[in-house]
Parts: structure tokens; C-alpha cells; sequence
């Protein structure tokens, strides 16, 4: 990043990025002080220097850099920019998630501490952001992005997040006998209304954000983000999550492994488990992909993650 520090201003003007696709005078005109839309230009080109936000028209940021084309785009978080709102004990943090009134009395309500529910509305928000997800999906995506007082995403899911997230509006858990297991249950679904609950103005909006390397390449943001991307079936989604949950848990594998894991999983909710050749061609490539995952040759993996 050229500029590293970020003011509160700063993260006062991702804050009201997230989810949309705003320009410079449209983030100036939310904002809750009086600020004029050059200076929220100014922070926003500065922002798009560091791969916080990208700007969308014109090439999806590929401007001249002059005033006129700043404020003349669209801007969106990356997915750099959304892990800073995410950084805990920060205005912008709550700010930045914003849940429907009867979400928030649900959570206000909620007999669960304090920790447990700002992790609950970072899962409310990735639900709703990309539809649906396994558990494995939940806890690689969530978990990791909030501070907790859990040991791990296992006790996360059991302590906090699995009967919580299930009483919440808008959330339709599933089976719940399938969904007991912890491990690659079924889908777990955002069934709301974004737009009408007006906690989002686009509904061009799934999580896809990428992070994005310097050196152009793209990278996934997370499991959801490369299973959703590569546009498998369900029972291959389930397959991958339940691969990629058993190394996160085992910290290695071999390929043999997953690939167990991955047919035992899908077979456990009643489906019928990929077939042979897509265990032993995709799945790798699927899991190649992920982050936190290496692959130290054709058939060992290691889980490289640090929670």
C-alpha cells in the first residue's frame, strides 16, 4: 500500500461502501458529518491506490487518475477494503454491518455474550451476501474475519454460532438433524429481501469482492468465493467443503484423505457422491485454490492457515 495509516474518516467512508456501488458525492451525501464530495474524492483515489475500494466505470478503475475521473466512477470495496471493516473494536466495524430491525432486536435479545453476537451479525451479512453455504463455508468465512473468545471455528460453530444464527430473521438453517453434524451439512440460506429491508442498494452484490494481487492475478477471497466461482453442483459443494474442513481440522492430508472425506460427507446427507473422475481431477484444483491450503505435491496438502 503507498498510504498504510487510514483515519477514522477514512474507514467512516468504506463504511458506507459496503454493499454498494456509490460515487463520491453519493458517499459524501451519507455521511453523517458535513463533508463536501472533493475531499471524499480525494480519500477515495488514495483508497483505490491501496486496493481498498476499485473503481467501476471506466474500466473497473483503470482511470487516468485525474479529478475528473475519480469523481466520475462508481466505487466498490475490495476485499481488502471489506477485511478492514471487519478489524474489530472499530466504529466502522459495526457500522459497516448493517442488519435489518428485526435481525438487531433478535441479536439485542439474544441470551448469547456479547462476542457471540458480533460474530452472529458477520455470518447474518455473509449469508446474506452470497445466498447460501455449508457450515465448513461458514466457519472458513466467517470465523477468521471476527475476534472471538473461541479456540477454534469447531467451538465457535457448537458454543455460539449454529442454534444463534438458526433463531435469526431471514435465515433458513436447513435440516436440522443434518445440520447437527458440524461437518458438511446442508445449505444453510439468506430467504430475505435486501433491497426491500434497505440494508442493500444493489443486488449485483454476492461477496465475489477479490483480493487482488499486485501482480494482477486474481485471487479467491474465500472457500464460498471458489466453489461459487467455479459453479459447481451442490453435491460437488458439499464434496469440496467437507475436503477442505477435514484438512482444516487435520492440518494434513493426503489426497487420498479428502478425497474420503469428500464422498463420506455428500453420502451422510442422503446424495449420491461425485464420481470418480471429479474426486480425482477437479477436487484437487478446487482445493488448490483455497486459501490456506498447499499443496505439497501430488499427494500430500497442508492446512496453512492461522486459525
Amino acid at each position: 500500500m503507498s498510504n498504510t495509516k487510514l483515519t477514522d474518516f477514512d474507514r467512516s467512508v468504506l463504511a458506507r461502501l459496503r454493499g454498494k456501488r456509490l460515487t463520491a458525492a453519493e458517499v459524501a451525501d451519507r455521511m453523517t458529518a458535513d463533508v463536501d464530495t472533493d475531499t471524499v474524492s480525494e480519500r477515495l483515489h488514495r483508497m483505490a491506490d491501496d486496493d481498498l475500494v476499485r473503481e467501476l466505470d471506466g474500466g473497473d478503475g483503470a482511470g487516468d487518475g485525474s479529478d475528473d475521473t475519480v469523481r466520475a466512477g462508481r466505487y466498490a470495496l475490495t476485499e481488502s477494503g471489506r477485511r478492514v471493516l471487519q478489524a474489530p473494536n472499530t466504529a466502522a466495524a459495526d457500522e459497516a454491518i448493517d442488519l435489518p430491525p428485526d435481525v438487531r432486536r433478535t441479536l439485542a435479545e439474544s441470551p448469547v455474550g456479547v462476542d457471540c453476537i458480533e460474530t452472529l451479525k458477520h455470518a447474518f451479512t455473509f449469508l446474506r451476501e452470497w445466498g447460501e453455504a455449508t457450515v465448513p463455508e461458514l466457519k472458513a468465512g466467517v470465523f477468521p474475519e471476527t475476534s472471538t473468545g473461541y479456540r477454534d471455528a469447531d467451538e465457535w460453530w457448537d458454543d455460539c454460532a449454529r442454534a444463534a444464527l438458526a433463531e435469526l430473521p431471514h435465515i433458513d438453517p436447513g435440516d436440522a438433524k443434518s445440520a447437527g453434524d458440524g461437518d458438511a451439512g446442508p445449505f444453510w440460506r439468506y430467504v430475505g429481501d435486501s433491497i426491500a429491508d434497505g440494508t442493500v442498494d444493489d443486488t449485483n452484490t454476492d461477496g465475489r469482492a477479490v483480493l487482488r494481487g499486485r501482480d494482477g492475478g486474481p485471487r479467491y477471497a474465500n472457500l464460498t468465493h471458489v466453489l461459487v466461482t467455479r459453479k459447481v453442483t451442490a453435491e460437488q459443494r458439499l464434496a469440496a467443503a467437507a475436503a477442505f474442513d477435514a484438512l482444516r481440522r487435520r492440518g494434513e492430508a493426503t489426497t487420498e484423505e479428502l478425497r474420503a472425506a469428500a464422498a463420506e460427507a455428500v453420502t451422510e446427507t442422503g446424495g449420491q457422491p461425485p464420481d470418480d473422475r471429479w474426486l480425482r481431477e477437479e477436487l484437487p484444483e478446487l482445493l488448490g485454490d483455497v486459501p490456506s491450503v498447499d499443496r505439497r505435491d501430488a499427494e500430500r496438502w497442508a492446512f496453512i492457515g492461522d486459525w
